[in-house]
């Protein structure tokens, strides 16, 4: 990279997440962060993945850049093309399915669609998604300006995204783009912090070291949480972050976040559904189902242990089922 003036080499660490990418993310927000990152070999810097959080209130978001899903299916051998598009009723009254984002003036835009092509399939992926499931509204019940400015292509992107996610599980397994979440994609920075600063290398696939290249003038350059967070950060001070693990947990905690991230390929919200589930349980008092929580913190060491007992022993089944044979799978 020609323009890069001064780089250095660090690692993708929460010290790193918390300094350049979002200030108030939480402790365990971080980790999971990292964790997906990892698992997807996505490099935040380049925008391939954002932690989104604008308040120490609100829960964090981890979604994929708009661009990874088409440049990461265009590298696979066995990816044969997509098409996608908007429905619509038509000025006639007939449900029209029109490929691209064109929505005639009187014409009411009301889903998407979506067809990937698969060499090694006999059959394609076909998604179709309703409008009204995925709008996304601010607390106030208006319209993000996203959905209020450009719906037929929002609802065109979210079919698309899901019929690649179908077509390639393993390769989209909890990844989840701006437009299928809660955030308005005309906030989301586009520029990459490699430009401000500078990032060349991308993050090493999973199971080798993830090396970011920063510069080291990266300090002068990036937004304070004023500017660019919407907030001062919220951090409990006796919580210290060690590598990939979080102080303020305990040691099983911990192995049981990077077995239940590593179980579900980096995807955040199935770790957290499992520790919900986990958690939840049937009063012996009145036979009443108390509904667990999502956050690890709470499970104590002996429950840590039964889960991680479950984790692995799935992660074992789930890897010896990949090493079988192409015939023995079928």
């Amino acid at each position: 990279m020609t323009d890069i003036v001064k780089k250095s080499e660090v690692e993708l660490t929460p010290e790193v997440v918390k300094k350049y990418i979002n200030p108030l993310a939480s402790d365990q927000e971080v980790f999971m962060f990292i964790q997906l990152c990892k698992a997807q070999g996505l490099n935040p810097f380049l925008r391939e993945a954002y932690l989104i959080k604008y308040s120490d209130k609100q829960e964090a978001a981890f979604v994929t850049g708009k661009d990874t899903f088409i440049k990461r299916a265009a590298r696979l051998p066995v990816f044969n093309g997509f098409r996608a598009g908007v429905i619509v009723v038509d000025n006639a009254g007939q449900v029209t399915y029109r490929e691209g984002s064109l929505v005639i003036e009187g014409e009411a835009l009301v889903g998407g669609w979506a067809v990937v092509y698969r060499r090694d399939w006999e059959n394609p992926v076909r998604a179709e998604v309703s409008l009204k499931e995925y709008e996304r509204r601010k607390a106030n019940g208006e319209l993000m300006r996203s959905w209020k400015e450009m719906p037929a292509t929002m609802i065109r992107k979210v079919a698309l995204v899901q019929a690649l996610r179908e077509a390639f599980p393993e390769e989209f397994q909890g990844l989840y783009s701006p437009e299928e979440m809660p955030v308005d994609v005309t906030k989301l920075p586009t520029y990459e912090i490699g430009k401000e600063p500078e990032i060349a290398q991308e993050i090493a696939p999973p199971k080798k070291k993830e090396i970011l290249e920063i510069p080291a003038e990266a300090d002068q350059v990036t937004a304070t949480p004023e500017e660019g967070r919407g907030g001062q950060a919220s951090v409990e001070p006796e919580k210290k972050v060690e590598g990939l693990k979080v102080e303020g947990l305990t040691e099983l905690q911990n192995e049981l976040m990077e077995a239940l991230m590593e179980l579900y390929g980096g995807d955040t919200e199935k770790a957290l559904d499992r520790i919900e589930r986990e958690t939840t349980f049937i009063s012996k008092r009145d036979g009443r189902q108390v509904n667990g929580h999502r956050d690890i913190a709470k499970i104590k060491d002996v429950g840590c242990q039964i889960i991680l007992r479950k984790v692995r022993k799935e992660l074992e089944d789930k890897k010896a089922t990949m090493d079988l044979p192409l015939e023995e799978k079928e």
